[in-house]
């Protein structure tokens, strides 16, 4: 076998391992066993990356936002009929953000809906393909991870009295807010992209989740 053809062979050979390894996430804490174990009871074959990872596509955001600036981001939202999953207990919202995440993929609807039982999840759609390349290398994000981090970091109080996580996701033309102390979820036309939306709403810092 000739080398130009063994190369080929292994490329190809890398490619196809590539292809199986196409679902990844982002965890929200320090503690990726919480997430490993949602997505293991939905049935999923998951690869946790660092919450720092900077080269994530991403066509769902989960964003932590500061209390003073929980108004302004309603403001220019109205409710929508995509059902949510409503926060009961104290420090569960960034479990939440990744629910809400999931299943406004259309992801396993019914096996979220066994694990909350409480709830009925439903998706109104398929989300549009959108990928920002490089999400986390956006400067103005970069800028804002890096106060939180000092801010949590510095804070007297622990970071879950600080901040607060919301999912943000493109779903049938419209740009729909999750968040787990809303009754309802809410949306508006999505008339810029998922990264410029987040950064118009909230100085926040987003993260990038790839779906595929």
């Amino acid at each position: 076998m000739g080398q130009d053809q063994s190369k080929q062979l292994n490329s190809s050979e890398n490619q196809k391992q590539s292809d199986n390894i196409k679902l990844q996430w982002v965890t929200c804490e320090n503690t990726p066993e919480v997430f490993q174990a949602y997505f293991s009871d939905l049935g999923f074959d998951t690869s946790v990356v660092d919450i720092y990872d900077e080269s994530q596509n991403a066509n769902v955001l989960i964003g932590i936002f500061n209390w003073d600036l929980r108004d302004k981001i309603v403001q220019d939202f109205q409710q929508t009929q995509v059902n949510t999953i409503q926060q009961t207990i104290e420090n569960a919202c960034a479990d939440i953000a990744i629910l809400h995440a999931l299943f406004s993929q259309g992801k396993s609807n019914k096996l979220l809906g066994q694990i909350l039982a409480t709830r009925s999840i439903q998706s109104v759609g398929q989300i549009e393909q959108l990928h920002i390349k490089h999400a986390g290398a956006h400067e103005k994000i970069r800028i804002r991870k890096n106060a939180l981090r000092d801010s949590s970091a510095s804070a007297d109080s622990p970071p879950r009295q600080s901040y607060h996580y919301i999912a943000l996701a493109l779903q049938d033309g419209r740009l729909v807010l999750y968040d787990g102390l809303q009754k309802h979820a809410l949306s508006r036309p999505a008339d810029t992209t998922l990264v410029q939306a987040g950064l118009e709403m909230v100085d926040v810092q987003w993260l990038g989740v790839e779906f595929i």
